[in-house]
């Protein structure tokens, strides 16, 4: 997507919600995720969302962010329903 391409946080933390649904927790994996057509129309992206847009608008959540994150991914060190290894919440932001 071009730079002055822009998403709300919905949008991009939305991508983040499904990509822990769907067993992901690192912004490579939700990059990647951005990529397939049915959830840039699902989220309304106009196109993939670069690595380097989720990694701020991650930093900067606040704690009511991180928790709800948290409520999404389930407790640290947990299977997740789909056979993945769920870790804490700033995982993300480390990647």
């Amino acid at each position: 997507m071009g730079s002055n391409c822009t998403y709300a946080d919905e949008q991009i933390f939305g991508l983040i919600v499904l990509g822990y649904l769907c067993g992901q927790d690192r912004l490579t994996h939700f990059e990647a995720l951005s990529h397939d057509a049915i959830i840039q129309q699902l989220l309304g992206l106009e196109g993939p969302v670069d690595e380097n847009t989720l990694a701020p608008r991650a930093k900067k959540a606040g704690y009511k962010q991180s928790v709800q994150l948290g409520r999404v991914q389930g407790p640290a060190g947990r299977a997740g329903p789909f056979g993945g290894h769920y870790r804490n919440s700033m995982t993300m932001i480390r990647a």
